[in-house]
């Protein structure tokens, strides 16, 4: 029996049209098992900032399901920019994910859940 797992890096999908950039992916994408990739901008309509750095803007949270429906399984949350917009960007990401049929991890708003 085998089992393809196949993981990419940043997704940044806070662009028009995200599924787009997916397209050119999408075949090799849906031969995996489980497809994992890293969200690297919170997903919120909160127009709070905390970052201490460069904060990265929150992406629309609706760009997820473009994530979803180009093949992925599971996305990790546990980046740099993860908590730039606070609680209720974290909160507000894992949502939109699991909505979307995404399975998160690396984040939220307990070590237990980021579990």
């Amino acid at each position: 029996m085998s089992f393809t797992v196949m993981a990419v890096g940043d997704l940044v999908v806070d662009e028009p049209d995200p599924a787009s950039f997916f397209a050119p992916a999408r075949e090799t994408l849906g031969r995996g098992d489980v497809v994992i990739g890293h969200i690297e901008v919170p997903h919120s309509t909160s127009t709070a900032q905390v970052s201490t750095d460069v904060p990265a803007p929150p992406a629309d949270p609706a760009a997820l399901s473009a994530v979803a429906e180009a093949g992925f399984h599971v996305v990790t949350l546990a980046g740099n920019h993860v908590y730039d917009v606070g609680d209720q960007g974290v909160a507000d990401t894992i949502k939109y994910a699991t909505e979307a049929g995404l399975t998160t991890t690396g984040a939220g708003l307990t070590l237990d859940e980021a579990r």
